[in-house]
């Protein structure tokens, strides 16, 4: 799926829930905050009762300065529970990439790779 873009930079994270909702129409909000040494993230997600990402958003801190980024709807997880998804997105006028994976303890493992600004 992300087989032409060049990364060029990679972020790890573990991340915790801080928002874990299911809704009455199925809709899952989920919201999930990050650290690692080189930076901080927050994502935000709403996933329909299939698992299709309807909308999402993320910011990336470091060295004290946000990046806005938009993740692009339309994704499908490849599990639900425990939940594993790719997501594409734009972050400060660079493509990414977001790999979440849930662990067995309900936290995340979050890789964001970056590609070249464009």
């Amino acid at each position: 799926m992300y087989a032409a873009r060049v990364s060029i930079e990679q972020v790890e994270f573990v991340a915790a829930a801080v928002q874990d909702e299911r809704q009455l129409d199925g809709a899952w909000h989920l919201e999930l905050l990050a650290e690692s040494e080189e930076a901080s993230m927050a994502l935000r997600l709403v996933l329909d009762r299939e698992g299709t990402v309807e909308e999402g958003e993320l910011i990336l801190t470091r060295e004290n300065a946000d990046e806005l980024g938009v993740i692009e709807p339309g994704a499908m997880a490849d599990e639900l529970d425990p939940l594993e998804l790719e997501l594409a997105a734009e972050l400060g006028g660079r493509a990414a990439a977001l790999t979440l994976v849930q662990r067995d303890d309900g936290d995340f493992d979050l890789l964001l790779e970056l590609g070249a600004a464009q």
